[in-house]
């Protein structure tokens, strides 16, 4: 967990899965022991990639994908319930950028990185509470 000082988000349209990707998605969506059968996963409809710098004194800033399910879910549920394509980058700026990550807001991201990559990390997700809603140090 990370105190960032946002600097940007870049948001873009997002490659459908690869091949590969799509027959793990059918795998992890045929029947389980069960019986149940799961929903097939789906690519979220945008990537997100958050630049800042951390509070290393050293830091020349970081790039990194923010891979939060709730991201793309936005960006579903307000396709469904009209946005246009065209707003939908906006609409996704506003929320992860500017109210997650605004002056009203001591914001923290959850960093995780992959066992095939161990030095790349990835924003697992952000933690956004009001500004100043820390309690006070203790006095003892």
């Amino acid at each position: 967990m990370i105190k960032p000082t946002v600097q940007d988000l870049k948001v873009e349209r997002n490659a459908e899965f690869s091949a590969e990707k799509v027959r793990y998605a059918e795998v992890t969506a045929s029947e389980d022991l069960f019986g149940a059968v799961r929903s097939a996963l789906e690519p979220a409809p945008y990537t997100l990639t958050y630049k800042y710098r951390c509070e290393d004194r050293g830091c020349r800033g970081h790039e990194q994908g923010l891979i939060d399910w709730e991201a793309g879910q936005a960006a579903r549920a307000w396709k469904s319930r009209g946005a246009d394509d065209a707003e939908l980058p906006d609409m996704l700026r506003s929320k992860f950028l500017d109210e997650m990550c605004g002056p009203a807001k001591d914001t923290y991201f959850f960093l995780g990185n992959q066992h095939l990559r161990p030095k790349g990390f990835l924003v697992l997700g952000v933690f956004w509470p009001p500004a100043r809603s820390r309690p006070p140090e203790a006095l003892f």
